[in-house]
């Protein structure tokens, strides 16, 4: 092992001094080398964790604003469900409304490429400022 040396204890032979002192001397000017070693490994080890810590809090607050995110989009999709479907069944009622005879005017089916975020460009009748006859 590493620390079992080729001593003399228990050999009977007499300890050389200056062989023992220089090989003293040696070891610990080693065990110095390797504390310092131990240092710098320390603190780049300290600033590794530091920046592990950092990285994971920020991957936790990207995971929790994915699940913000996909929450939103799930809560708008059902959104714009929900109003297609309302929208659908009023449509089918003013038809039936109209069919039975009654004064009912339909505004136009939303044209695909027209994103439900932005109004309808309808004609206007700038005289009564009201919108005119078949277009809501």
């Amino acid at each position: 092992m590493w620390f079992v040396g080729s001593g003399s204890a228990g050999t009977g032979r007499a300890p050389q001094s200056s062989r023992d002192e220089a090989r003293l001397r040696r070891v610990e000017e080693e065990a110095g080398a390797r504390e310092c070693s131990m240092e710098v490994f320390g603190r780049e080890h300290a600033a590794v964790d530091r920046k592990v810590r950092e990285i994971e809090a920020e991957l936790e607050e990207l995971r929790r604003r994915r699940v913000e995110a996909y929450a939103e989009w799930w809560n708008a999709r059902e959104d714009r469900d929900r109003s297609l479907h309302i929208a659908r069944r009023l449509r089918r009622r003013l038809e039936r409304a109209r069919r039975r005879g009654a004064d009912v005017h339909l505004a136009p089916e939303r044209p695909a490429d027209v994103p439900f975020d932005r109004p309808i460009d309808r004609p206007v009748d700038r005289t009564v400022d009201r919108p005119v006859d078949g277009y809501g």
